[in-house]
C-alpha cells in the first residue's frame, strides 16, 4: 500500500517532494511511564515516506526486509499501471484502447 500510495501522489502531483515532517516522544504509544526524547521524523519526498512506512513494518516484525522491498515495488508498479488507465480515460483514448 506504501509504495503505490506514494507512486500515485508523485504521478498524481507531477513532483516527488513532499516536505513534511512530524516529532513524536519516544515512548508515548507504547511506554507512557517512560517517556523519552523527542524524534523529528523528515519526509522530504513521497518516495521516502513509503520507503519508511515499509521498514516500519520490518523493525515492527510483521515482514522480511525481502517482503518489503518486493511490495514497494509491486505497489509502485501497480500505481503506474493505474496511472496509466486513468490517462487514458482523461484524454479520451479508453475507447480505442478497449476495442484493441
Amino acid at each position: 500500500m506504501s509504495g503505490a500510495c506514494g507512486e500515485a501522489l508523485k504521478r498524481f502531483t507531477g513532483s516527488d517532494e513532499f516536505g513534511e515532517s512530524v516529532t513524536l516522544v519516544a515512548g508515548a504509544l507504547t511506554h507512557p511511564d517512560h517517556l523519552g526524547d523527542t524524534v523529528t521524523l523528515h519526509f522530504p519526498t513521497f518516495t521516502e515516506a513509503a520507503d519508511m512506512a515499509g521498514i516500519s513494518r520490518v523493525l515492527g516484525g510483521y515482514h522480511i526486509q525481502a517482503d518489503n522491498i518486493a511490495g514497494l515495488e509491486l505497489g509502485r508498479d501497480v500505481a503506474a499501471e493505474v496511472w496509466g488507465f486513468y490517462q487514458q480515460h482523461v484524454s479520451g483514448n479508453a475507447d480505442v484502447v478497449a476495442k484493441k
